[in-house]
């Protein structure tokens, strides 16, 4: 295995890893400029209804801070990270398919209301691209997100206030 294919091992699950951290403490900046693609295809119908969507990078920023902005408290738990190269080792690629658990815990308080939480269990069918980088930066970004849900609890009802 090449020395670029392990810096990639390590690379992308940190791009993935990212995602969750920059949703979670409220930081726009590392989800526009770290890890999003310039456009992502995004498949959350299984949590939310509707249809798959493509959006540029700035829509999905501002998408995920509104969701972000009406939970309280919000915790999510990637694991299981399997980047899914090419069998040929020493092949370069710049797209690579990625698996992954997420386990989300989400929480909104608000005075004089009834506490609202729900958690959620699912599988990330995911896609990353190599986007430029620059030396010494990291150039994984997440380019297609599918949510696969395995359990659920409450999570529509969660959101069935929120302003769409």
């Amino acid at each position: 295995m090449s020395n670029q294919r392990l810096l990639d091992r390590v690379l992308i699950p940190e791009t993935l890893v990212k995602m969750y951290y920059a949703f979670d403490t409220r930081q726009p900046d590392i989800l526009r400029d770290e890890v999003f693609a310039p456009h992502i295809d995004l498949d959350f119908t299984a949590l939310f209804g509707g249809s798959p969507q493509n959006l540029t990078n700035s829509e999905l920023v501002g998408f995920w801070m509104k969701l972000r902005d009406y939970t309280t408290k919000a915790q999510h738990n990637l694991s299981g990270i399997l980047p899914l190269f090419p069998t040929d080792s020493d092949s370069q690629t710049d797209r690579v398919p990625v698996w992954a658990n997420v386990l989300v815990y989400l929480r909104r308080e608000i005075e004089g209301q009834e506490l609202k939480e729900t958690d959620c269990h699912a599988t990330l069918d995911m896609e990353v691209v190599k986007v430029g980088g620059g030396e010494g930066n990291n150039p994984w970004r997440l380019s297609k997100m599918k949510a696969n849900v395995v359990k659920e609890v409450r999570y529509k009802e969660f959101w069935v206030d929120l302003e769409k």
